[in-house]
């Protein structure tokens, strides 16, 4: 369960970073 939490989190992360790159450019 804590691993898919993990992946989860990674995975959001990492929108919120294109996210935030995209709404920078």
């Amino acid at each position: 369960a804590s691993e898919r939490l993990h992946v989860k989190m990674q995975n959001f992360l990492s929108k919120n970073k294109a996210a935030q790159i995209r709404h920078s450019s």
